[in-house]
């Protein structure tokens, strides 16, 4: 094949996009972990009115967390002052039902105060909102994304250790071919970490 059939085959992929992004997904904590099964992993093109969607849902979510942040407070106060009550009726009525209602009201309050978790401080919803594939990693942790147009993505694989850990984004860039990448924990942002930041380069290999 001459040159300039090699050039017009090769634009000719990239304006179909047939690139291929694969790779395996781990967890986001531990330092050795296993591959996940059964992970729904994201494709979300970057660009600008993306970054501006995650910096709208974080600035509101920073005042959300005030108000969270408030709520925990009272609640942590009413678990306290409802046990402090709950002492006096102990020393008055051994046990009575009424020391019973007062103990368990607090054990309520402080149960509800612990229950507001951040996971929702996450902009995750903006990452479903714009992925432009999907994937879900097989009983080996593997996920394969085909017919991928060149570009910058990330990765966003919807798993979390806990409900106070965010849900890592992975820069990443598709040419032509095959391009491996692994969700590993070790070079994701957490989706607010994304915005404000120099430079995405680091991760974007």
């Amino acid at each position: 094949m001459t040159t300039g059939k090699c050039l017009v085959v090769l634009g000719l992929a990239a304006a179909l996009g047939c690139g291929t992004i694969q790779g395996d997904v781990y967890g986001t904590d531990s330092a050795v972990s296993s591959p996940m099964p059964d992970v729904e992993v994201l494709l979300v093109k970057q660009s600008d009115s993306l970054l501006k969607a995650v910096t709208q849902f974080c600035l509101d979510e920073r005042k959300n967390e005030v108000q969270r942040d408030t709520e925990r407070k009272r609640l942590e106060g009413r678990a306290a002052a409802l046990k402090d009550s709950a002492a006096v009726i102990y020393g008055l009525e051994y046990q009575s039902p009424r020391w019973h209602q007062v103990m368990a009201a607090s054990a309520a309050a402080a149960d509800s105060g612990n229950k507001i978790s951040v996971a929702n401080a996450d902009p995750v919803e903006v990452a479903q909102a714009a992925a432009v594939k999907r994937a879900r990693s097989d009983a080996s942790g593997h996920f394969r994304l085909p017919k991928v147009w060149v570009g910058r993505y990330f990765l966003v694989p919807m798993v979390r250790e806990s409900e106070f850990a965010p849900v890592q984004w992975y820069p990443t860039r598709m040419w032509l071919g095959s391009k491996r990448a692994n969700a590993n924990g070790r070079d994701g942002w957490a989706g607010c970490h994304l915005t404000g930041t120099d430079s995405l380069e680091a991760g974007s290999n």
